[in-house]
């Protein structure tokens, strides 16, 4: 299973400050327990680092982030300015 392919945007929501259009994201990241990355340290740390460098490379700024463990899902809201 490829784990980038289960993440899915599931909002956007447009926000004004200083003038300037901002998009906020909603991202969430689903998997089963047969690809669960709390098993695997280095598939976790290989996920977690490339999803946090392709934000830098991509102008997004990671805003919140929420992991829950059980229903094997994480959580991103994100800041894009373009």
């Amino acid at each position: 299973m490829n784990l980038l392919a289960s993440m899915k945007i599931i909002i956007m929501v447009y926000e004004i400050k200083q003038g300037e259009l901002q998009m906020l994201f909603h991202v969430t990241h689903t998997h089963d327990y047969r690809t669960c990355m709390a098993h695997r340290p280095d598939a976790r740390e290989e996920f977690t680092d490339g999803f946090i460098k392709s934000t830098a490379e991509n102008n997004v700024t990671i805003l919140a982030t929420c992991n829950n463990r059980g229903r094997h899902t994480k959580i991103w809201v994100l800041k894009a300015v373009d």
